[in-house]
């Protein structure tokens, strides 16, 4: 029986002070929130228009990762046909043959149906960076550094495009957190508005 007796204290006392907390609550809540009603819709929307530009970002950055890789495998497919282009560049600068006689001389040779001559497109004397299409697009390199050295700036471009894309994944969770807190805030608010009425 005396188990029975403190439970039930403990019960009625757990009554008590729940009644009192909601009528403390219930006299503030007038004061806290006065009677406008926050525009939860308008944040909701704007959330929503957030998350769906960073979903936007996130498959920009994955269609842009996979175009740097796949330029970087494209060198490597075509290793022997690039590398020419690179050796015949760097040996005519070395001999200091100028770049408009270099282009010149590509431009002579695609006319013979010379394949490294064919996929030069165009040279950029100012940057000394030369446009090739090995058959699925232009492909910026460097012809002074080689094959390699260009494959490993695509792969690194790919991977640093990759470790944003993980930041706007990060950065889209934040604002999912966000908006279920703000459709939190407005179900609390319509009950008590229920519970008042």
């Amino acid at each position: 029986a005396t188990g029975y007796v403190a439970t039930a204290l403990e019960s009625f006392n757990g009554a008590l002070d729940e009644y009192f907390y909601r009528l403390d609550e219930e006299e503030e809540t007038p004061q806290e929130r006065g009677s406008d009603r926050p525009d939860f819709e308008s944040e909701i929307e704007k959330y929503e228009r957030i998350i769906e530009q960073q979903e936007g970002a996130i498959e920009k950055y994955d269609e842009q990762a996979d175009i740097e890789q796949g330029k970087a495998e494209s060198l490597y497919g075509n290793y022997d046909l690039v590398d020419e282009i690179c050796s015949t560049i760097r040996d005519a600068r070395e001999d200091g043959v100028p770049w408009t006689e270099i282009e010149a001389t590509f431009e002579a040779g695609a006319e013979q149906g010379i394949d490294a001559a064919e996929a030069v497109v165009s040279i950029d004397e100012a940057e000394g960076m030369v446009a090739i299409d090995l058959g699925d697009g232009e492909i910026e390199i460097d012809p002074l550094v080689g094959v390699e050295k260009n494959a490993d700036r695509l792969y690194t471009e790919a991977k640093r495009v990759r470790g944003k894309k993980e930041g706007a994944q990060a950065a889209i969770e934040d604002t999912r957190e966000d908006l279920a807190a703000v459709k939190r805030r407005r179900e609390a608010w319509d009950a008590d508005d229920e519970a008042e009425d």
